[in-house]
């Protein structure tokens, strides 16, 4: 009789020392993306351990691992594992998957075989995350092109109708072009008088003539 009530004592005392806490709330990212801790204590070195999370509302239960399977359908939980905790990693999550998510932690090696259960985090889904990230955003890049011509025209168009404006205004206003030659006036002047000097000599010789 005291051997079988040492063990069920023994067992009892197992239940005790193993617990499980986890955070009141967790928030997902614009991308669907949820972390959350799971801690425990456990007065043995954990061999095997295996890692859940029971959806409350939905009713069903989502297995953590350490690698994930990417052509898995449905919510993915990534586990990694560290001293006395471990940190899950939720993805694919969208505002139908908001609940309060439970941590079982259950240890399979060496045995007892024991589980605990965590009191539960809410896990809270924005409707940020139905936005589509910026990679898969896709733009009309024949519109995009056809735009971006069409205001290049009409800079063109603009340039030249300023460019017609100055050169007309300038041709009005009598100014000078900047490339004419230049041309010494004084040497102009003094061989303009000089011909009108040959010229009155020439006509007073024909006055005097006889």
């Amino acid at each position: 009789m005291l051997p079988k009530l040492f063990v069920i004592c023994t067992f009892i005392g197992y239940l005790n020392a193993f617990q499980v806490t986890q955070p009141h709330l967790a928030a997902a990212n614009s991308s669907g993306f949820a972390i959350l801790t799971c801690d425990y204590k456990y007065n043995k070195e954990i061999v095997e351990l295996k890692i859940y999370l029971l959806r409350a509302r939905h009713n069903d239960t989502i297995s953590c691992e350490t690698s994930v399977n990417e052509s898995k359908k449905g919510s993915l939980c990534l586990m990694e594992r560290s001293d006395n905790s471990v940190t899950l990693t939720i993805s694919r999550l969208n505002v139908s998957d908001a609940d309060l998510y439970v941590c079982r932690v259950e240890i399979r090696s060496p045995p007892p075989f024991v589980y605990a259960e965590g009191t539960g985090t809410i896990v809270y889904v924005a409707e940020t995350s139905q936005i589509p990230r910026p990679e898969y955003i896709n733009f009309n890049w024949p519109v995009v092109w056809i735009t971006a011509g069409v205001n290049g025209l009409l800079l063109l168009y603009c340039i030249i109708i300023t460019l017609t404006y100055l050169h007309l205004k300038k041709r009005n206003t009598g100014e000078p072009e900047i490339n004419s030659e230049y041309m010494d006036m004084r040497k102009v002047m003094s061989e303009n008088t000089n011909r009108k000097k040959e010229r009155d000599r020439n006509h007073n010789s024909e006055q005097f003539h006889f």
